[in-house]
């Protein structure tokens, strides 16, 4: 199936004619000059042929839009606009067209029928000069109007059908659809989200010239400005397992500049690769096949003024989400769930059927709506139009932050994201305005929404599965749960095995789960899932990868599709540059293509270092000083932004080595009570990070918590601890809830428990930390030694830390000291400096020393080498805040090489992962 814009482009070029001369002139969307409060909405170009503009109300009239236009001479006029009734049973968004104040007889919006048309607003007498003509909402219900058609012809009708629309709408504005050449690249990075901008950016920093096609104004995706989903991975739940590579360069990129979400750091990284160029609002309508098997190049079209292009590519990697550029090239795909007997996954239906994911409503800062205080009660009526909702606490649907939405405001996975995606988004709208019905009216805890009013809805859809291509191996959910290592991983996923309950938010018992499986260990990605089984110079990242419905729910997390996304450009660059497919990649190249990998910082679980040009591994290290133990105090604590409520037991780990006592643990809780309540903690010893077995109190201590706000609140025990680990267990406080802290020491997680449950089976433990300290402080003995840095690893793995770490009463100037065997001529040095890897969320913390908010880690520091007669510098960096950092020089012969770290923020000691050292 063709799209309408997939159509046109199909049809023969040059097919345009010149514009009417006054007689007839279309007026864009894209054409008014001021909006009011109607969105420009570009999402589905590539179905209805343009964009349209879109009164977001909520159930009060926006402001108008505003267009001036030219009229040649003076007459009697006809205005067409071209509208759609959403709910035709309803009538939710009416408007009319004012021509200089004054409205055209027609109230647009009223119709019979739910598709784009066109409809005659009224006629006018029109003098010559400019002409002012507004869009005015009369209900603030998601009216919407694509075009304007102003003609002198009575008998002049437009075309109703969309591919014929498209041909209008470029004869009368003068558009020559004939594709115009956009260049040959190596590689053609189709989506420009969490999973294709590391793609585009590794490709270009390997060498390709390399396209970066996005359908929107800015970058990022779901994760951009405009939507907000937050970058989640395997750190939500595993230890020291967040992603790094290109997805920790954006993120850090965001934590220190405050940009609000990731459009920004992936805009500051595309624009720094000169291979790399970024086609904004630039939308792939098709491909063009060489053969069967290989694609030539990539149609697109303008999705605001309609111009086509075409795109020369050697290379096509497709990270769309929903699959686009495999669909057109004729790759195999999924689409829905997988059968039972397919895979033999447990969780699986007994017969495949079409059911995905819905997606979410979100603007960048709300998930779905935005509610605001009112300062006075605020009643609410619904309109007619909302979705009835059944009563959710009944079907396990509990609320949290009322002043905007909740991740499981979802519709039924039966509705279309892919061909009929407008209604999916307006099926999302109506639920949203019901489920604020519900808050506001039905709810039993509508009194924390009495002063809200309902501000903004979201008119964006961050889709969370449409379809998935096949490659060589489908990640199953058996893979998932089982561990399943493959000789091709080139990436991992972490996050639970979430699948969202098939029927919305009108599901029942189960709750807004399908599946939520928090399994052991991570789960390995095989490369074989990352390029087409039938279309050799495909390959995609992102949540059109070949995996099954239910292994995507590990999968689709935006951290971990960023991983996805630099191993497909890394792959795609070395294609390009052997002239080879990825299958023969994967059987000629693979140690290539992991070590490359690795090399830019980007971990594969078992993977080490093992590099021959890299000259560090000869090298011996020696150090300023060394640490022997890991520590983590009051100073340490990071509170995080959430907080759990005490509506179950919940616990929490660390280490211990002080003479194994534990004085007091000290929590940070908020209590909603006006009077003063009873906290019981208990005390317990553990063998092992994560063992939460032990049913045996080491001790029990009580404290108050005081009302109203968040207080630390401290418990004495004064007891021993038999164990390298103690872990507290709190008992459940009405009102009274827990806060997180973004940061933990080596061997810290939680866990919480059902009421009554307690043993091995009982807990389920998470990475995530509580805001808690011991006194004395939590501590581990650890191996920091210097010759960590060229073992190969650089993050903490199973306990080792895999790092050199001064010793933490040990002043700057820190260093490290490679001694080559032999003289050796580098150009290259790469340092990955200590990061935090177990926190879930970079934040800035405030350093004491310098009064301000930094990222932790080496700030300023300098990279000198040893020619055998005197030192010589070679780097000099001040404000460092990346982990991984690579410097070219000029060619130089050196015996030796230093780091000398001079300054660390917010850190008692330095820390380094790994130094490498090349002469390329």
């Amino acid at each position: 199936m063709l799209t309408a814009v997939g159509m046109l482009l199909a049809a023969a070029p040059g097919a345009t004619a010149p514009p009417a001369q006054g007689a007839t002139r279309w007026i864009d969307a894209a054409d008014f000059e001021t909006r009011g409060g109607w969105q420009l909405d570009t999402q589905f170009v590539y179905l209805m042929g343009s964009p349209c503009l879109l009164a977001t109300g909520v159930q009060t009239p926006v402001e108008d839009a505003t267009a001036t236009f030219a009229v040649a001479e003076p007459g009697r006029y006809r205005i067409w606009a071209r509208v759609r009734d959403w709910l035709p049973e309803y009538h939710p968004g009416r408007f009319q067209i004012l021509i200089h104040d004054e409205p055209l007889p027609r109230v647009l919006g009223e119709a019979d029928r739910d598709d784009w048309h066109w409809v005659a607003a009224g006629d006018v007498h029109l003098e010559a000069g400019d002409a002012r003509m507004a869009l005015h909402d009369l209900t603030g219900g998601f009216g919407r109007c694509a075009a304007v058609i102003v003609t002198r012809d009575m008998d002049y009708v437009p075309p109703h059908e969309v591919e014929a629309c498209v041909q209008e709408r470029a004869r009368l504005r003068g558009i020559d659809i004939t594709p115009r050449p956009m260049g040959r690249f190596d590689v053609v990075v189709v989506g420009g989200g969490p999973a294709g901008c590391p793609a585009a950016i590794a490709a270009a920093r390997l060498g390709a010239r390399t396209a970066l096609i996005q359908d929107r104004p800015v970058l990022g995706g779901n994760a951009s400005d405009e939507l907000g989903v937050p970058m989640e991975g395997a750190g939500v739940s595993k230890r020291n397992a967040r992603e790094t590579g290109i997805v920790e360069e954006a993120s850090r990129l965001r934590a220190q500049h405050g940009f609000p979400k990731m459009s920004e750091p992936f805009r500051i990284l595309c624009e720094n690769e000169p291979n790399l160029h970024v086609f904004l609002n630039t939308r792939m309508v098709g491909v063009i096949m060489a053969d069967a098997e290989h694609i030539s190049g990539v149609r697109t079209v303008d999705v605001l003024d309609g111009t086509c292009g075409i795109f020369d590519a050697d290379y096509v990697v497709d990270c769309t989400g929903d699959g686009w550029a495999g669909y057109y090239a004729g790759a195999r795909y999924r689409l829905g769930r997988e059968a039972k007997w397919e895979f033999d996954e447990p969780d699986a239906p007994e017969q495949p059927d079409a059911i995905t994911m819905s997606g979410c409503l979100m603007d960048g800062s709300s998930l779905g709506y935005r509610a605001e205080d009112m300062g006075a009660p605020a009643a609410y009526e619904p309109p007619p139009w909302a979705a009835r909702l059944p009563d959710l606490a009944t079907i396990n649907r509990h609320p949290r932050n009322v002043v905007t939405g909740e991740w499981w405001v979802e519709h039924p996975g039966t509705r279309d994201d892919l061909y009929n995606a407008e209604q999916a988004r307006d099926e999302l709208v109506r639920i949203t305005f019901g489920y604020w019905d519900y808050i506001k009216n039905v709810w039993a805890e509508r009194k924390r929404a009495e002063r809200l009013a309902l501000t903004s809805v979201s008119y964006l859809n961050a889709k969370r599965e449409t379809r998935r291509l096949m490659g060589d191996h489908v990640l199953t959910e058996n893979d998932v749960l089982g561990n399943a290592d493959f000789a091709d991983t080139i990436a991992y996923a972490g996050w639970p095995l979430d699948i969202h309950n098939p029927q919305g938010i009108y599901g029942g018992q189960e709750g807004p789960f399908h599946t939520n499986h928090h399994y052991p260990g991570l789960c390995r990605i095989p490369f074989s899932c990352l390029y087409s089984v039938n279309v050799a110079n495909l390959l995609f990242a992102g949540r059109c990868a070949s995996v099954t419905h239910l292994a995507l729910g590990t999968v689709r997390v935006e951290r971990t599709l960023a991983t996805l996304g630099q191993a497909a450009g890394t792959a795609a660059a070395l294609c390009a540059r052997y002239d080879i497919d990825p299958r023969t990649l994967r059987d000629e190249h693979l140690p290539e293509l992991r070590q490359t990998l690795l090399k830019n910082d980007h971990y594969i679980p078992g993977l080490v270092n093992a590099d021959p040009a890299d000259l560090a591994r000869t090298a011996s290290v020696t150090a300023s000083s060394c640490a022997d133990y890991l520590s983590f105090s009051a100073e340490d604590v990071r509170p995080g932004r959430d907080y759990h409520r005490l509506d179950h037991r919940r616990a929490f780990m660390m280490p211990v080595m002080h003479g194994g006592r534990v004085r007091t643990a000290s929590l940070l809780l908020r209590s909603e009570q006006d009077a003063p309540v009873t906290a019981r903690l208990h005390l317990r010893a553990a063998p092992d990070s994560g063992d939460f077995g032990s049913t045996d109190d080491v001790a029990v201590a009580v404290a108050q918590v005081p009302p109203g706000g968040e207080h630390w609140v401290s418990f004495t025990f004064d007891r021993d601890v038999a164990a390298p680990y103690a872990w507290v267990v709190l008992d459940p406080v009405e009102g009274v809830s827990w806060r997180l802290m973004d940061t933990g020491c080596v061997g810290a997680c939680r866990a919480y428990a059902g009421p009554g449950a307690d043993g091995p089976d009982a807990w389920v433990p998470h990475n995530q930390f509580y805001a808690c300290y011991f006194d004395p402080p939590a501590a581990l003995q650890v191996d920091c030694s210097p010759a960590n840095v060229v073992n190969g690893v650089s993050r903490i793995v199973d306990g080792a830390t895999n790092m050199w770490r001064s010793a933490p009463d040990a002043g700057p100037p820190h260093w490290l000291e490679l001694a080559f065997p032999d003289t050796v001529s580098i150009n290259t040095v790469q340092i990955t400096f200590g990061t935090d890897l177990d926190s879930r969320r970079l934040t800035k913390v405030r350093d004491r020393q310098r009064g301000e908010n930094v990222l932790p880690g080496a700030s300023d520091y300098t990279i000198t080498g040893f020619d055998g007669a005197a030192w010589h510098t070679l780097v000099r960096e001040d404000g460092n805040f990346q982990r991984w950092r690579r410097h070219r020089f000029e060619p130089v012969a050196v015996s030796r090489l230093r780091l000398t770290i001079t300054s660390v923020a917010a850190m008692a000691s330095a820390e380094v992962y790994e130094i490498r050292a090349y002469n390329e």
